[in-house]
């Protein structure tokens, strides 16, 4: 069975990352997979999924009159390659395969990776306007599945299931590079360090963050901060740091090709988001053991947990007090960050693992292609 994997880009941001990790633990026995994406400059993954054996194509759409044309030429390309079931992930890059599957008579099932209701205002209604082109739809949490219930016209008609996303576990255990890392950046030994893996946009609310990170070390004078990642954001980033005189404190290292050794030099994460679907970061982060406090944004308090068993603390959004309150209180009992740490890292085993996820997605294709073939055989 061949499925094709449709995304507007392929940087290293969340929804693309998870396409690599899926392809890892996928049965090529039974499927084959291949991969295209619209953004030129959004390549950063191409290389590793063809070393993995994927072919990947590009098929432009920078430019609204690319885009007007993107379906024919993606309908074309599945044509070719003979593909069962066309993948879409986010919105543009949905609305271009709902097109594209209508022309080459090829069913679609589309990923939801965020809140509806936080896209702009196009992007919202095109697609809205769609919507019904799909032929199922995944969410990645209960609360992006609740999203889709409330926008999208009779959301009932198009099935909907929620599949949680997942990540390999194993990769995170025992993680080499803290004190290398530590010495790359300045910070030392013993120093207690606070983390975050994020594309500088609005909503991430890296402004926040670093408010937290200016109010923490009022406590906690020792603290450093690491902030990985890069985005539209990064000027405004490097002047919040500078008026709030974090320089020494708050470390920019960019986009990491691996996050793995940061997340080692790491005590705790910390999450200030106003929206989310389900944050990969903090997926990894609780893999690697890292106790977590974050914002109720999206799927986060499902991830993250309550009471006994959670894998850290949540406050509301905006809650800069909150955040430094719970950061501050787990910086302070190490009995107490180990325990929450360790706790973190079983709620993801048991519930996040990517085995389960691409076990879920292969009986999606599996089922579409079926319906697809008896339809294809009632018209007959």
């Amino acid at each position: 069975m061949r499925v094709l994997h449709f995304i507007k880009g392929l940087g290293r941001g969340g929804a693309e990352v998870l396409l690599l990790h899926a392809l890892r633990h996928a049965d090529r026995d039974r499927f084959d997979y291949e991969y295209a994406y619209m953004l030129p400059h959004k390549d950063a993954l191409v290389a590793e999924l063809r070393v993995e054996g994927a072919p990947v194509y590009l098929v432009p759409g920078r430019s609204k009159a690319e885009l007007l044309t993107a379906a024919w030429r993606l309908s074309r390309l599945v044509r070719e390659q003979r593909i069962d079931v066309i993948h879409a992930h986010l919105p543009v890059a949905g609305m271009v395969a709902r097109f594209a599957g209508a022309l080459s008579h090829t069913p679609v099932l589309y990923t939801e990776h965020n809140l509806n209701e936080h896209y702009g205002r196009l992007t919202r209604w095109g697609n809205r306007l769609t919507w019904r082109m799909n032929d199922a739809c995944a969410a990645v949490s209960q609360p992006v599945a609740e999203s889709i219930a409330l926008t999208m016209p009779a959301a009932g008609r198009v099935p909907v299931r929620t599949i949680l996303n997942g990540i390999d576990v194993d990769q995170f255990l025992d993680l080499p590079g803290r004190s290398e890392t530590r010495e790359l950046l300045g910070i030392a030994a013993d120093a207690p360090v606070i983390i975050n893996v994020a594309v500088f946009r609005r909503q991430k609310r890296l402004d926040l963050w670093l408010q937290a990170a200016r109010d923490i070390t009022g406590a906690v004078p020792a603290a450093q901060f690491v902030l990985v990642g890069d985005g539209p954001l990064r000027a405004e980033v490097e002047s919040w740091r500078r008026e709030m005189a974090l320089d020494g404190r708050v470390h920019l290292p960019g986009l990491q090709d691996d996050v793995k050794p940061f997340l080692a030099a790491a005590d705790l994460f910390l999450l200030t988001s106003d929206f989310e679907g389900l944050p990969l970061a903090v997926i990894e982060a609780m893999a690697a053991g890292l106790p977590v406090v974050a914002t109720r944004a999206g799927g986060v308090p499902g991830l993250v947990g309550e009471g006994e068993e959670a894998g850290g603390a949540l406050v509301e959004t905006g809650d800069v007090a909150g955040c430094v309150r719970e950061v501050v209180a787990l910086l302070v009992d190490s009995g107490i960050r180990a325990a929450t740490g360790v706790a973190a890292r079983a709620r993801v085993r048991r519930d996040f693992s990517v085995e389960r996820m691409v076990a879920e997605y292969q009986d999606m294709y599996e089922a579409m292609l079926a319906t697809n073939r008896g339809q294809r055989a009632d018209q007959k």
